[in-house]
Parts: C-alpha cells; structure tokens; sequence
C-alpha cells in the first residue's frame, strides 16, 4: 500500500518509478501505419492501469501508522481497485492481440463503475452512499429467503452449506451495518437508473455507448451479428464466426480516459492536501491529453483508409 505522507513535497521519484517511462507518441500526429497507432494506444492503457492502482492504493498515515479510511471513502476506493484490476484483465487480454469481443466485455463492467464512482463522488451525499450498500444486498436477500424457506421445508434441518451460508451473509450484513430483512427483495437502483446518472454527472452523451455495449453482456441479436455468426449472402443462411477480433484503439483509449477522469475526481475530493496526490493528479491529466491524441491519430488514418476504400 502506498502512503503518500512517506513521501516528501519536492520527492516523486518513487512514484515515478512506479508509473514508469511514459511511451513516446511525439510522432503520432504524422504516423500513417495504423498498427503503430494502436501499439501506442495499447502502452497508454497500460500506463493508465498502473496510474488506476496507485490512486487506488494511497492512503493516508499518521505517527507511522497507517490509518483506514471511512465507509463512504471505502466505497470510492473499493471502485477504484475494482476498476484497476478489470483493467489488468484488458492487458492481458489484448497483449493477445485479438480478444475485442471480451475486452468489450470487461469494457462495459469497467464503464459502470467508473460513472458510479464519478456519480458518489460529484453528489457527495450520504444517502446515495447508503443506498449503494443496502441494495447490494438485493440478491443476498433473495438468497436468505430461499435458505429459511428449505429449512422451513425441512422441518427445521439445516444442512452445513446453508449454515455457511447464512453466516456470510449475517457477517456481511455486519460490516455494512444492514439489517437483511430491510432490503427489498425486488430489484431497486440505488440511484434511479444510468442515463439519469450520466445526466447528473454532465455525461449525458455516454448512455448510448453504455447500451451498446450491453450487448456483450447479454449475448444479444446484435452482438451475435457483429462478432459470432457470418451470413451468406447468396443464400442468406448463417455460419458460425468463431474468430476473435482484432483489438485497435478504439476499445482501449475512450475506456482508459473515462476511467482516468474519475480518479482523478477521487483524489481531488479526499487527497487535496497531499502534495503528492497532487503530482499523480497532474500526471493522470497529462495522460489524459496524450490518450486523446492518439485517438485523433487514429481516427484519422482509420477514416483516411475507409475513405479510400469507398472510392
């Protein structure tokens, strides 16, 4: 875990050792060769990964004591973490070469906990907190209420697996401070639903992209079309399409910078006074701009080459 009062105001080094040597992308701009363009994008997720595991990590200490953080606090770094380790999963997956349809995936679980983390985070407010723990706990309910309902049938007998059970959920209810009889059995938004939440956070143009993406989720008509069947388009039938496709900048950079935008919104809110929280947030920022440069450059030579083969 990473301490950042360990640190001095002037002395990032360690820090910097642990982001590493940026990727050089100074020749983006006139780069033609697309390929290029995507091994950059490639690097700069991975950089952003690492920036998302030490902003997950830092925390505070004091008298050489490292000290927790509260729950609300938790939450937001319990997102953060998550976050960064689907983002190892993205890594691993795309050093491959051709995982897309799984890093869409992982995309769409990365994209949720980033709004929600932004949401906690913009609002502030006590009760949206609140309501994240306690509806976690909808399936939980559930599952409580199928276990009394076997051992009512089992005329009071319960089977050690059932024990096992009860007591994780008792114990989680426990720490979260939740009475499990409280929760609602039916499924509830603990903050009305995603497009309010992207509307709440001025992100009101990601919902669309959030919903197609949750075509990888459900295995849909659609996600069916564009990755796993191929029509014949002599005799209309279809075949099974069992290649991966090949992963370009377009499924790795818009995720990393969404994702670097709510770190750094968690670091402002509950590390300001940190100098060198400061120092990762200035480096996360430059990441930010530097993503966003590639992607132009890929946009350009992807346009530039479909263009081309219209003609």
């Amino acid at each position: 875990m990473i301490s950042m009062s360990e640190y001095e105001p002037t002395d990032f080094e360690g820090i910097r050792e642990m982001i590493g040597p940026s990727v050089d992308i100074s020749k983006a701009g006139a780069e033609t060769e697309i390929e290029e363009i995507n091994r950059l994008a490639f690097e700069l997720y991975k950089e952003s990964s690492i920036l998302l595991t030490i902003v997950g990590n830092i925390v505070e200490s004091s008298d050489d004591e490292v000290v927790g953080v509260p729950r609300n606090q938790a939450i937001c770094v319990g997102l953060v973490i998550h976050i960064s380790k689907l983002m190892l999963g993205v890594v691993q997956l795309a050093s491959a070469g051709n995982r897309s349809e799984i890093i869409q995936t992982l995309n769409r679980c990365i994209m949720e906990s980033a709004v929600n983390l932004t949401f906690l985070v913009m609002m502030n407010e006590d009760e949206h907190y609140d309501r994240f723990v306690a509806y976690s706990f909808g399936p939980e309910r559930e599952l409580y209420e199928l276990i009394n309902a076997n051992i009512l049938k089992n005329g009071g007998s319960i089977k050690p697996i059932e024990t096992r059970m009860l007591r994780s959920i008792a114990e989680k209810c426990t720490i979260s401070g939740v009475n499990i009889d409280e929760v609602p059995i039916k499924h509830r938004e603990w903050a009305t639903n995603m497009r309010e939440r992207l509307k709440a956070i001025g992100r009101a143009d990601l919902y669309t992209g959030y919903r197609i993406l949750s075509h990888s989720i459900h295995g849909t008509w659609m996600e069916l079309l564009a990755n796993d069947l191929d029509q014949d388009s002599k005799t209309g039938l279809f075949k099974p399409h069992p290649d991966l496709a090949n992963v370009d900048a377009r499924i790795l950079i818009p995720i990393a910078r969404l994702v670097l935008d709510a770190a750094s919104l968690y670091i402002k809110q509950f590390f300001t006074t940190i100098p060198a929280a400061r120092f990762v947030v200035t480096r996360i920022e430059t990441q930010i701009v530097r993503l966003t440069e590639v992607d132009a450059a890929h946009e350009r030579i992807y346009s530039a080459r479909h263009e081309k083969a219209a003609v």
